[in-house]
């Protein structure tokens, strides 16, 4: 028998009855002139009236009430706004993606004014979103970013991108169907979530009669890194689990495995947020590192109509290691005993 303790369900119901749950859909307002400025981070930028003052609908609120790296003030005198007679729009929102990191927020933030698209498609107007890359295409280009453009019937084309602070007529503002760790307007996140995959569903996808572990060993970050997790691959492969890294796949990819596998396990991460896109998916079990801070999986969760079993690793099978970095504080999770844990993880798995 194992010294090691074993995989304890994670404590959730207080998690699940905090989030909120909206009726109906969210706000749609329309202006006839409004205000875009680009995207700065932990600097002032927005989406504003003719007279320059903040559209509440056009900000994205993390929990509650708090703004993430958002000053929502005009960055400039008003009369330095360009004017370049443009007319017709969506506004879709912010969007950041980065190589290797964002793509939970991505998934979640950058998608959740793209309801509107589902329910009554572009109809000849221009979605413009708010960036910081140095250009359009430097995101667009991003595959899973044109993939799920390509599921919505946005094209390339269709993408407007301010530059600098500049005057647009004649816009629509759809309200984000999900609210950071808080909420979700299921009316209108459902559909838009199902449609993206549903383009994506593999139909001649075989079914898979083992579980799949999803591996964060190949990803290099600052934080939440797992040592020790090659050696769980290897115990989990002998075990009968198949191995993959999901940032080796492609997006199409990643969603099928969703609902091909028995079973699908892993160190909670953004790589979860994906079964969203995997309406009533295979079974998910994540083991819980990061403490209280998994509110979006029970978002990803509802969107889906999933839900993820997550068990919380004891002291003596996973322990946190805290490592400086500058002036930051990160934090690396030592797997004690490999096998100890794939073990624990291989009992639920063909449970």
């Amino acid at each position: 028998m194992s010294e090691f303790s074993k995989l304890v369900p994670f404590p959730v119901e207080n998690i699940r009855n905090s989030l909120v749950f909206r009726e109906g859909l969210p706000r749609y307002d329309h202006f006839q002139e409004a205000i875009v400025t680009p995207l700065v981070r932990g600097g002032a930028w927005g989406v504003f009236d003719a007279q320059g003052k903040s559209i509440d609908t056009a900000i994205d609120y993390w929990f509650k009430s708090h703004m993430p790296f958002q000053k929502a003030e005009l960055s400039c005198l008003l009369e330095d706004v360009e004017d370049n007679s443009q007319s017709g729009f969506i506004y879709g929102g912010k969007i950041f993606p980065e190589p290797g990191r964002n793509y939970g927020h991505v998934i979640l933030e950058s998608l959740c004014r793209l309801w509107c698209i589902t329910k009554d498609g572009l109809n000849g107007r221009r979605i413009v979103f708010q960036s910081d890359s140095s250009s359009t295409d430097q995101w667009y280009n991003v595959a899973y970013i044109s993939e799920i453009m390509s599921a919505l019937g946005i094209t390339r084309n269709d993408i407007y991108e301010c530059r600098k602070p500049e005057r647009l007529r004649d816009i629509y503002i759809p309200g984000p169907c999900v609210q950071l760790s808080y909420a979700v307007t299921l009316e209108a996140a459902r559909p838009l979530y199902r449609k993206i995959g549903e383009f994506l569903a593999e139909t001649d996808a075989l079914k898979i009669d083992r579980p799949v572990y999803l591996s964060r060993s190949k990803v290099a970050k600052p934080s939440n890194g797992i040592v020790g997790e090659q050696e769980l691959e290897a115990t989990l492969q002998a075990l009968g689990f198949d191995i993959v890294h999901p940032q080796d796949l492609s997006f199409r990819e990643q969603v099928s495995i969703f609902k091909k596998y028995k079973a699908v396990c892993g160190f909670i991460g953004s790589a979860f947020h994906t079964s969203a896109f995997a309406h009533k998916s295979s079974r998910m079990i994540a083991i819980n590192h990061q403490g209280e801070f998994i509110h979006n999986y029970f978002l990803t969760d509802a969107i889906g109509e999933n839900k993820t079993e997550i068990y919380k690793a004891p002291a003596d099978m996973l322990r946190v290691s805290e490592k400086k970095i500058l002036n930051s504080v990160f934090s690396d999770y030592l797997i004690l005993n490999p096998k100890a844990l794939g073990d624990e993880l291989a009992k639920l798995a063909f449970s």
